[in-house]
């Protein structure tokens, strides 16, 4: 691979955060959704937006995880060694809480990674904020 195609994370974490602000200046209440398989650098990319998205913009990154069902509920439903694809989420009630954090404090599930499940003692309420 050419070096001139090789273009540092800096630069485009920049260009990502000010086409974010220009998106915001024209739509207040902005959701982005970040997809990808498991370990493909999600919330890396999340936390580096959030980190150069300057203020006066308020940011919360959340995580989907919470919205899995049980891993009990996965396995009567041989849907087990499909976890993390679409179908093994509460998909409507990921979309309300989506909806719902542009205007008003809403309730995030936790997710636990010893557990493996989503916890209820890991909810996190999340304001509604600018991006």
């Amino acid at each position: 691979m050419s070096e001139d195609l090789v273009i540092p994370m800096t630069v485009g974490i920049e260009a990502l955060a000010a086409r974010v602000q220009e998106i915001h200046d024209n739509e207040p209440g902005l959701v982005i959704g970040l997809t990808g398989s498991v370990a493909s650098g999600k919330s890396t990319l999340a936390r580096h937006l959030e980190q150069t998205l300057e203020p006066p913009l308020s940011v919360e990154t959340v995580s989907t995880d919470g919205f899995l069902f049980l891993t009990q509920y996965l396995r009567e439903n041989g849907l087990f060694e499909r976890k993390g694809f679409p179908e093994t989420y509460d998909y409507p009630a990921m979309q309300a809480a989506i909806a719902s954090v542009r205007s008003a404090p809403t309730d995030f599930p936790g997710y636990s990674h010893i557990t493996f499940d989503p916890d209820p003692d890991l909810t996190r309420t999340v304001p509604p904020s600018d991006v």
